[in-house]
């Protein structure tokens, strides 16, 4: 999931593609990956991810300054292992999202073998 939002705030299309088929083997609906974009209004997602999306949309959109409240409610449902790879795994996708917008990287035909869980 974290990918996943990095990728559609930031226009990460070929992130996109390379990781909603593993969401979808990873226990995500099609619908929930539909709905992400409006997960603050959708009754698709649970606490813990709806606390996760909060998490990531703050920390990119304030530049890391998430606000107590969106952090407490996140430090609430994940552990700090998870809290410190979920953090770094959004800014390292974030980047990633720059690099390959930026080098113009093709994106793998449809069809292609995604990887595991």
């Amino acid at each position: 999931m974290t990918i996943l939002r990095v990728s559609q705030l930031y226009g990460g299309a070929y992130e996109m593609i390379q990781h909603a088929p593993l969401a979808l083997q990873c226990g995500l609906t099609k619908a929930q990956l539909d709905d992400m974009p409006n997960w603050r209004e959708s009754p698709l997602f649970d606490e813990r991810q709806r606390a996760l999306m909060g998490y990531v949309d703050a920390m990119l959109e304030k530049r890391g300054a998430v606000e107590d409240a969106t952090y407490n409610e996140f430090a609430r449902l994940f552990s700090p292992q998870e809290i410190v790879e979920i953090t770094v795994l959004t800014g390292f996708y974030y980047n990633n999202i720059l690099m390959t917008n930026a080098l113009r990287i093709e994106r793998d035909p449809p069809g292609a073998a995604p990887g595991t869980c």
